[in-house]
């Protein structure tokens, strides 16, 4: 695993449940968000689940699931989602669909400021 990415596992784990998800449709395209709501949407579902799976090499991808009562899908990576370990961040109401990139964006921007573990330290030190 890269450097820039064991503050970020270590945040996610620290501060996101972990969830059970299940193996749905295989698309395995880089639009995880897009197959999330056109599901929810076709289904009738309310929310779509965003996330941060760790992969098998140790590495976090933000990821957007189906939700249906509290059972969530994996309908990008079907199959290959059962080698990932995944951290509920939030769920995303119908009304926020369309705004979906910019939740991606600010996750993923906050995600990539997280300061490393000697900051602690160093401010309780300087306050």
């Amino acid at each position: 695993m890269h450097k820039k990415y064991k503050r970020v596992v270590k945040y996610v784990k620290a501060n996101y449940t972990r969830i059970p998800v299940k193996s749905g449709t295989c698309r395995l395209n880089y639009k995880c968000q897009l197959n999330a709501i056109h599901d929810a949407v076709t289904a009738g579902d309310k929310s779509i689940a965003m996330c941060v799976y760790i992969d098998a090499d140790g590495e976090p991808v933000i990821h957007f699931l189906n939700k249906k009562g509290s059972v969530y899908t994996d309908n990008t990576l079907g199959y290959w989602s059962h080698e990932n370990q995944y951290y509920l961040v939030r769920e995303i109401k119908k009304v926020e669909f369309n705004n979906v990139s910019g939740l991606f964006t600010s996750l993923r921007d906050f995600l990539a400021t997280l300061p490393p573990w000697y900051h602690k330290i160093f401010k309780k030190v300087i306050v």
